[in-house]
This record gives structure tokens, C-alpha cells and sequence, in this order.
């Protein structure tokens, strides 16, 4: 049967398609023994995804108290910056930690992230 293997990792925030192909490799009784064979792809499926920034702030695999915390005490600073976005609590990267940044980390709220 059909089979695909996918190593993937996501290194940036933002969209993402990957596509699956179904190799066909021609016979050419014709071409000479030493040429590789004509080879052609189609596209079988197709997924795309959209990467978010991780809402698990302290690293250990959950979204809860621990990092609800982390993002309060940066809940007002307005100095945030690109590269740390106030150790990535700043989640829609506008420069501060506020109520918006709140609400994107509620819709993680208890999640898993491993």
C-alpha cells in the first residue's frame, strides 16, 4: 500500500504546506541502460497548517498556571521587542503585553504541546 514518512519541524511562526506525491517511474525500453529511467510526480494531497507561538512560556509540554503566570507578570509592559516579544509573551507581536495577548493564550488554555 501507499505509505509516507514526514520528519517535519516548525522553526517559525506562520503558514505551512506540505505536499504528498505519488512517484511514477516510466519504463524506456528505448533510452540507454545507463540513463536513469523518466520519473514523474503528481500531487496525491496536500496539508496546510498555520504555526502559532507556543502559549507554553516555561517549556514543560502545558499550558496552565505556570505559564498564565509568566504572562502576568509582563501583563502591561509595553517595551517588548522583536526577537524576545517579552520572552514571547507578547504573542501578537504589537509591542506590549495586554488583554489581546490574554485572549490568544486563553485559546491554549490547558493544552498539551508535545
Amino acid at each position: 500500500g501507499d505509505w509516507f514518512v514526514v520528519d517535519y519541524t516548525a522553526t517559525n511562526v506562520g503558514n505551512c504546506s506540505v505536499g504528498f506525491y505519488e512517484v511514477v517511474v516510466e519504463s524506456c525500453p528505448d533510452c540507454s541502460p545507463f540513463a536513469p529511467p523518466p520519473v514523474s510526480a503528481v500531487l496525491v494531497n496536500e496539508l496546510v497548517f498555520s504555526h502559532v507561538p507556543t502559549r507554553d512560556f516555561i517549556g514543560d509540554g502545558r499550558v496552565d498556571f505556570l505559564d498564565f503566570a509568566a504572562l502576568t507578570s509582563f501583563m502591561g509592559a509595553t517595551n517588548c521587542a522583536d526577537l524576545n516579544w517579552c520572552e514571547g509573551t507578547d504573542l501578537d507581536t504589537d509591542g506590549d503585553v495586554d488583554d489581546n495577548d490574554l485572549l490568544l493564550f486563553a485559546d491554549y488554555w490547558l493544552e498539551s504541546t508535545q
